[in-house]
């Protein structure tokens, strides 16, 4: 549950201490649906506009999980170095050349602006959701974006307050 969630991530490094109960498996359970469906409708991240009442709110965002989406980045790259260093394929030369934390520098460089788009999709899921041409109810697609949310306590529990809309 938490070594896919960047959410654990975030709260660790804001040390907010997430109390392990039914609640937060719920929370962690509704994201891991709501990222089922983000892959099954966006193939393709376009660049879209975010409403301009959302700019200053996603550049805090942006800001607040900059260092989380990079030390994520930066762990993988130092795991995938040690997997190509014990594997030692020669189409992998170039970058155990690198040595590993010039490898996990240039992993970090050339991937945190997608990683950080990923998840900022709370933002962007209706506008990805049009550009892919996914029709999907305004209601629907806000509620998976809340689900997205990288801060768990933002993350909806369950289906009710969906479904306590849709009537």
């Amino acid at each position: 549950m938490k070594k896919n969630d960047f959410g654990f991530a975030l709260a660790k490094h804001e040390g907010k201490n997430l109390e392990e109960d039914a609640s937060l498996l719920a929370k962690c359970e509704m994201h891991r649906w709501a990222r089922m469906m983000e892959r099954i409708f966006i193939d393709r991240y376009a660049k879209v506009e975010i409403p301009p009442e959302y700019a200053a709110e996603l550049a805090e965002y942006r800001a607040r999980i900059q260092p989380v989406v990079e030390q994520t980045l930066r762990d993988r790259a130092k795991r995938h170095y040690a997997t190509m260093q014990k594997a030692q394929r020669e189409t992998d030369r170039k970058y155990i050349d690198m040595g590993e934390e010039d490898y996990a520098a240039w992993s970090v460089k050339t991937g945190i602006e997608f990683a950080i788009t990923q998840q900022c999709v709370k933002f962007t899921f209706p506008q990805l959701c049009r550009a892919n041409g996914v029709m999907l109810s305004e209601q629907s697609m806000n509620f998976i974006a809340r689900c997205l949310s990288i801060d768990i306590e933002e993350r909806p529990s369950s289906f009710d307050d969906f479904l306590a809309n849709a009537a």
